[in-house]
């Protein structure tokens, strides 16, 4: 019930608004918004203390506008030439290569300083892959000590993260299992259309 009312009240709210709105912007006086305890307060210590304030608010000083009709500005058709701007500001040189470095190995820049306990993402592949090749010579403890991480950490990484590898299956035994894959799936095709008829 409170939908369908709700619906008819907003239809009821919007019937007309534009002509509405127009009528309203058209009046020449409107009604002034309510104003506040405290701004009423405000209005009236200005008042006391300036009585002709509201007067000379409304008034145009004429003074100002002589100023205002003083001011010109012109311009020149003549074209401005730019010179560089100095190198370096305040001892700082500026770039000589204005080439972006597109040589991100995986998507994301490699910080310069790796804090101690922490390594990056191309230090942590290359002890996988180590790790992966040769987990004897290139033992947790090795790895911890040479990246300056701790052994559990290096542990744990060891555990639960793998570097992918690519396995090329041969071609020839895949096409003899696709062979007699294919061939078991004809021969049970040729066995049902047996049954149906």
């Amino acid at each position: 019930m409170g939908f369908v009312a709700s619906k008819i009240s907003r239809k009821i709210k919007r019937f007309n608004v534009e002509s509405r709105a127009h009528s309203l912007l058209d009046k020449d006086s409107l009604r002034p918004p309510p104003k506040f305890e405290t701004t009423l307060r405000d209005i009236q210590r200005t008042l006391e203390e300036n009585p002709n304030f509201a007067t000379k608010e409304s008034l145009k000083d004429s003074s100002l506008n002589e100023r205002l009709k003083q001011v010109y500005v012109t311009t020149p058709n003549e074209v401005v030439v730019v010179e560089d701007a100095p190198r370096g500001t305040a001892g700082k040189p500026l770039p000589t290569s204005r080439t972006s470095d597109t040589s991100f190995q995986y998507g994301i820049t490699e910080p310069t300083n790796v804090p101690r306990g922490k390594c990056t993402l191309s230090q942590a592949m290359t002890f996988l892959n180590d790790y992966a090749q040769d987990p004897s010579e290139w033992t947790v403890n090795k790895i911890a000590d040479v990246y300056k991480l701790k052994t559990q950490t290096v542990d744990k990484i060891v555990l639960y993260f793998k570097v992918f590898q690519l396995y090329i299956p041969d071609k020839k035994k895949t096409d003899e299992l696709l062979g007699a894959n294919k061939q078991k799936m004809l021969e049970g095709d040729g066995k049902n259309e047996h049954k149906n008829s």
